[in-house]
């Protein structure tokens, strides 16, 4: 096992990353909101599949023998089936592509497949109109649509509680430092957003070939900052905890060095994975929207604090034997 983990930027700049920490408090805050919400919803679904609906439900996708696709063995079909569907944006779709896989077999069982799917559609509508809103649905944004407030509001939510922790530890590491660089709110904030644009305005161009999918999580504008940074600071130290095994110790590694080594990995997952959870086309493209901004509204402030930056730097290569050390 090997670990590289970047916590915090060495730098000169003495100024605490406010707007860093809200955004990571509102992130926590949010998925724990989508958390409690989801366990709301699987306790509205199993007492809604106790009644009468519930068991025709249930034994229809029993009959199809579906449930293996939606269900552990702790709770029934129905109650797992109509959580899936109440976290999908367009349930109706999802239920006419099941009756019609099956169209056939439900003929020759006298059943009406279109019937079928209308009975369906209304228990699921009678189900969502006890249920509580599913945040994670409302909250995650279908790439290629191209709407860049509704992509940004997507960015603070996450799949799971080691999404969120994940992101943000890489978000209070580099966006810390790029807000300590930009040293203003609101021109951190709009570069914030402007990553999330040009992430939304690839996604808009990569999805004319291929079905628009649902992302959400903040890595996007993680992978922006880290880009941001190796613009903006490219020889700036950053503290990293180090482990092999059960071996672990703290050092330093330059921003560009990261850079190199995360956005690398990013673009060679991109060419060479196939379907997957994460969005790698996401991370390359913030990875190059944040460079971007960095050298086109920025270059000026890197002169400004370069002086500085560089002081800091001979500072670091004098101490290093004594910034390393064990845990």
């Amino acid at each position: 096992m090997f670990l590289l983990l970047p916590y915090k930027l060495d730098h000169p700049l003495h100024r605490r990353p406010w707007v860093t920490w809200a955004i990571a408090l509102l992130c926590l805050l949010i998925y724990y909101l989508q958390s409690s919400t989801a366990v709301r919803i699987e306790q509205s679904a199993a007492q809604f599949c106790a009644g009468d609906h519930g068991m025709t439900l249930d034994r229809f996708l029993v009959r199809l023998e579906k449930e293996n696709e939606f269900i552990e063995s702790t709770a029934s079909a129905c109650q797992q089936y109509l959580v899936y569907l109440h976290s999908e944006k367009q349930p109706d779709s999802i239920i006419q592509n099941l009756v019609s896989e099956h169209g056939e077999e439900l003929k020759e069982a006298g059943i009406n497949p279109q019937n079928l799917a209308v009975h369906l559609s209304m228990t699921y509508r009678d189900f969502a109109e006890q249920a509580p809103l599913d945040l994670t649905r409302f909250l995650s944004y279908r790439a290629g649509s191209f709407n860049p407030f509704s992509s940004f509001l997507s960015a603070f939510a996450h799949a799971d509680w080691w999404h969120v922790i994940g992101n943000l530890v890489f978000f209070l590491a580099f966006a810390g430092a790029v807000e300590v660089f930009i040293a203003h709110t609101g021109k951190f904030l709009l570069s914030l957003f402007a990553i999330e644009v040009g992430l939304d305005f690839s996604w808009s161009i990569a999805m004319l070939s291929a079905p628009a999918e649902l992302t959400l999580g903040l890595s996007g504008i993680v992978s922006g900052m880290i880009g941001f940074l190796a613009y903006a600071i490219p020889r700036g130290q950053i503290r990293c905890l180090f482990g092999i095994l059960f071996y672990f110790w703290h050092g330093t590694l330059a921003v560009w060095v990261l850079a190199l080594w995360y956005v690398g990995w990013d673009v060679f997952y991109l060419f060479t994975t196939g379907a997957s959870s994460v969005n790698y086309l996401a991370h390359v493209m913030g990875a190059l929207f944040g460079y971007g901004i960095a050298g086109l509204f920025y270059r000026q402030r890197k002169g400004e604090l370069q002086e500085n930056i560089d002081k800091e730097l001979v500072r670091y290569q004098q101490e290093r034997v004594h910034r390393v050390g064990r845990f």
